[in-house]
């Protein structure tokens, strides 16, 4: 009976055994591939690059030196020798006019007319002076022969005046380009009769021809004058304009929700092909570094406004590294300490434990840098997580 009792009680103990082992396998022990486990990292050489920051918007072409041209004299459009949307050159003839015979002829015998009576002034002011000099006539006379004469010179230059605004040589005739540009605008039909009152043409500069954009208020304290800009027609994607940025608005408007200013781009390679009123896109380049140490952005991290990336050193393990970064976009970041090209970063594998538990993401709250514990919550897309592998961890810096 004892014996039985003892065979009952050994049964229990190996069961009980066998239970703790099995919950230490299922339960307690996890595998390699668990969050436990170290972060894996593959070799990523750095090299030298470039890298560009930009901000684009679209707006519409302007021009701000515009010319109207207006016939020298009155006549009829005989010739038009310019076309709208053309370009010119200063002093380019752009039409032709004829004499008006019936306006030029009546101009003609109106100031002959104006002439005579001129003359039969003149006559009959010595007439009356010499009557004073005899005694028959008066000072009041005398003025009064001085007056007619006066408005009979005064009618005579006002019929010269309207005879020398008609055209009545061939090279009367011609409407020249008072500037260089472009033809946007053109008021001639043949045959018909202009004054030198109304214009005839507009031409604008090419050298005036600017772009305004808009540009919001997250993006506008990066925006300067002299940047330069790559400027894109909408009616033509394949044309490729340079711009020098020159004025950046101090006053903001609120259009759709967000306060946007204006930034006006000088156009400096317009052609003929380029009118004010399209619509354009820009390219602003705000900053470019070449021949850089450049990085992906992903593989920052941020502790208390430095910036971190894991390395490999010459012993082959894997450490976190203070750097200072220069330019930073949306994928690139240039690193202008702290890295040299040909060194090796150490980039956390897509297939890490690590990398698998979120310590990847921006919006992780507990970012690991190997051997620097957890971040509070400033991380950037990327950087190493978990537990260091391969040696002693890394230090953090003493002001940490």
């Amino acid at each position: 009976m004892k014996r039985r009792k003892i065979l009952i009680v050994s049964i229990i103990v190996v069961i009980v055994v066998a239970a703790s082992v099995a919950s230490y396998f299922l339960f307690i022990r996890k595998p390699a591939t668990s969050e436990n486990a170290s972060p894996q990292y593959t070799k990523q050489q750095v090299n030298l690059g470039s890298i560009v920051l930009e901000t684009d918007s679209t707006g519409t072409i302007s021009a701000s030196t515009t010319s109207l041209v207006y016939p020298k004299k009155a006549g009829v459009v005989s010739q038009v020798l310019a076309e709208s949307g053309k370009a010119v050159k200063k002093g380019d003839i752009i039409a032709v006019l004829a004499r008006n015979e019936s306006e030029v002829q009546q101009a003609e015998a109106s100031w002959r007319q104006k002439q005579d009576s001129v003359n039969d002034a003149k006559v009959y002011l010595k007439k009356v002076k010499d009557l004073k000099a005899m005694g028959a006539a008066t000072d009041s006379e005398i003025k009064s022969a001085e007056s007619s004469l006066e408005s009979a010179q005064e009618a005579l230059e006002t019929a010269f005046i309207k005879l020398d605004s008609l055209v009545r040589t061939k090279s009367d005739g011609n409407i020249t380009a008072p500037i260089d540009g472009i033809v946007t605008s053109l008021n001639l039909t043949l045959n018909t009769s202009v004054s030198t009152t109304s214009s005839v043409a507009t031409i604008t500069s090419l050298d005036s021809l600017s772009l305004k954009v808009t540009v919001d208020e997250y993006e506008v304290s990066g925006i300067a004058t002299g940047q330069q800009a790559i400027i894109t027609l909408s009616s033509d994607e394949s044309k490729r304009l340079m711009g020098t940025v020159t004025s950046v608005g101090k006053i903001g408007t609120t259009k759709s929700g967000v306060v946007v200013f204006d930034v006006m781009i000088k156009i400096m390679n317009a052609d003929a092909s380029v009118l004010p009123g399209m619509s354009a896109d820009a390219v602003i380049v705000q900053d470019r570094a070449d021949n850089a140490v450049i990085i992906a952005s992903s593989l920052l991290q941020k502790r208390r406004n430095e910036y971190y990336v894991n390395v490999y050193n010459d012993a082959g393990e894997v450490e976190a590294r203070a750097v200072t970064v220069g330019i930073m976009t949306d994928n690139k970041a240039e690193i202008t300490e702290g890295l040299t090209a040909g060194e090796y970063l150490a980039v956390l594998s897509s297939g890490s434990s690590a990398a698998k538990a979120g310590t990847t993401t921006t919006n992780n709250q507990n970012t690991q840098i190997p051997g620097m514990g957890g971040f509070d919550g400033q991380s950037l897309t990327g950087g190493g997580g978990g537990r260091f592998e391969g040696g002693t961890p890394p230090q953090m810096p003493p002001n940490m």
